[in-house]
């Protein structure tokens, strides 16, 4: 069975407000899924309410992402999404992409991944 280079996944914005953790573990599972190896390659907010993350097929378990992290950006100003994406940085993640969560606020939340420790 030939694996295809590319799977689509849908993500309710519901689901990560109601708890990101969970939704974060989730993503993750589905890249180690079934021996294949899988990373986000993008993020696509379709504005009502439902992401569109296409997962791509690499070669190496060392280009998938150990986990990945949904987060709100705690300031949507140009200064506070550099700040929060320079911390979280120092810090090991890589931001993936952001989207709106159509909540009381409106927030700005990003996607995180955290890739292998390189030797």
């Amino acid at each position: 069975m030939k694996l295809h280079p590319l799977k689509i996944i849908r993500v309710e914005t519901e689901e990560i407000l109601f708890d990101p953790a969970a939704q974060s573990e989730v993503l993750t599972g589905a890249c180690h899924r079934k021996g294949s190896f899988r990373r986000v390659c993008g993020i696509c907010d379709s504005g009502d309410g439902t992401l569109i993350l296409p997962l791509e097929t690499v070669s190496s378990i060392s280009m998938v992402p150990v986990s990945y992290r949904f987060a709100p950006m705690p300031d949507s100003s140009f200064d506070g999404i550099a700040a929060e994406i320079q911390v979280r940085h120092m810090h090991g993640m890589t931001l993936i992409g952001t989207f709106h969560i159509n909540d009381e606020k409106s927030a700005l939340w990003g996607l995180y991944a955290r890739f292998p420790e390189k030797a």
